[in-house]
């Protein structure tokens, strides 16, 4: 268990990353999305999970996705769910992937 400064300190990262996941990073969407079911009682390994996402997302900053004219940009969605699949907790996972030419562009 984290103290309450690092529990905190998670809550306020995980909360930014869900942000930026929201408008602009949805590759880190399974990360914040696992992150976010440990925000009650977080450890000192879901601090660091959430710290390294952090850094990912710095490092990975300056990069972009391009469309070309000559590239199709027909949409195509996945999802796919399984019940009751986390041992732990019994709890159900869902996953999507929105695609546009050969990019994804949004997933959980």
């Amino acid at each position: 268990m984290l103290d309450a400064e690092e529990h905190g300190l998670n809550r306020e990262i995980v909360g930014s990353e869900l942000w930026a996941m929201t408008m602009w990073r949805p590759e880190i969407s399974w990360v914040v999305s696992r992150l976010s079911q440990f925000l009650v009682a977080p450890t000192q390994v879901h601090l660091r999970a959430a710290k390294h996402a952090l850094r990912y997302l710095a490092a990975t900053a300056g990069l972009q996705l391009r469309f070309t004219r000559r590239e199709s940009l027909r949409v195509v969605a996945f999802s796919d769910s399984d019940w009751a699949t986390d041992e732990a907790t019994r709890k159900s996972v869902t996953g999507y992937v929105d695609r546009r030419g050969s990019r994804s562009l949004d997933m959980l």
